[in-house]
């Protein structure tokens, strides 16, 4: 344990300490009482997204509660970002960072975990032979090949110096 996380606190004192219902997690308060105020609750849940590799995505929990909030992300049940903004924001996003993002909120008085949101990254097509240049005469035909390969189907538009070739698709 690192000591970050949330600490259990006997709610009523004089009661036995082996009946579940009688316990709270909250903020870590080194042997201290348990704080008072209202327990974190989830007013907004994450959402589930679709993303191209490399573009961002921006996960966002909301919570209300006795504060200070802190929010503590998981992805796959793995800790990756810790902030008091109740917001996930990856940039870049690669393949490896696809799977299930949960918030877990910690305030003075409790703790409350968001719903899980599935992130879904869908991966770029990838040019496995690039076309090969070549010399023609003028008024000869050419033909040029490239090789790709992806998830999901794929249509090509060759160019010229930049420019769509009209009719060159496939």
């Amino acid at each position: 344990a690192d000591g970050s996380g949330a600490s259990l606190h006997r709610i009523v004192l004089t009661t036995y300490g082996n009946d579940p219902t009688n316990w709270l997690a909250a903020m870590p308060t080194a042997g201290g009482l348990l704080p008072s105020g209202e327990p974190p609750q989830i007013t907004q849940q994450p959402i589930s997204l679709s993303v191209l590799e490399t573009e961002s995505a921006t996960f966002t929990v909301g919570a209300s509660g006795t504060g200070p909030l802190t929010y503590y992300w998981q992805q796959d049940g793995i800790m990756v970002a810790t902030n008091q903004s109740g917001v996930l924001n990856l940039s870049n996003v690669r393949l490896d960072q696809a799977g299930v993002y949960a918030a877990i909120v910690i305030g003075p008085a409790g703790v409350v975990v968001s719903s899980n949101a599935q992130l879904t990254v869908l991966a770029l097509p990838k040019i496995l032979a690039q076309p090969l240049s070549t010399n023609v005469l003028v008024s000869n035909s050419v033909t040029l090949t490239v090789t790709a390969t992806s998830a999901y189907p794929l249509t090509y538009q060759w160019q010229k110096d930049e420019e769509d070739i009209v009719g060159a698709t496939q």
